[in-house]
Formats: structure tokens, C-alpha cells, sequence
């Protein structure tokens, strides 16, 4: 998408670039909303195995913890 966009060059360059005031937007077509639904599902999937793996690698490290500590009786006070 980022090349249907214009870029910022500012003062340090010394131009201007038109940046346009609309947006660019797909047609509406089914083939097009059929890959926006393949792309949200990817997304979808891509989250959830990011959620999943944070949550299981903070149980591995609790667990980790207990198992280091229970035996010789460190434990939290609070």
C-alpha cells in the first residue's frame, strides 16, 4: 500500500511532495471481499498464536519458578 502513497521529504530536504487529501481504497468486488476475509482470518490466527505463545511461555516461567523453590521451602510471603 505504501506505494500508492505520497512521502514526507519536509525541511530537511528542502521540497515538497503532494500528499494527496483522499485515500486509496479497493473495489468493491467479490474477489476483493473474499481476500479481506482470508486476510482478517490470517490476522485472526496470526494473534492468537502470539496471545497463546506469550501466555504459555508465562506459565513455563512460573512453573519454573515453583519448581526451583518449593524444595527448599522459598516461598512469596505476600
Amino acid at each position: 500500500m505504501a506505494a500508492y502513497m505520497g512521502h514526507l521529504s519536509g525541511p530537511i530536504m528542502g521540497k515538497k511532495d503532494f500528499i494527496p487529501t483522499s485515500g486509496f481504497t479497493f473495489d468493491d468486488t467479490d474477489i476483493n471481499m473474499s481476500r479481506i476475509r482470508q486476510w482478517r482470518r490470517y490476522l485472526a490466527a496470526d494473534s492468537a498464536i502470539g496471545v497463546l505463545g506469550n501466555l504459555i511461555t508465562t506459565l513455563m516461567t512460573c512453573l519454573l519458578a515453583y519448581a526451583l523453590l518449593h524444595p527448599q521451602n522459598i516461598l512469596p510471603d505476600e
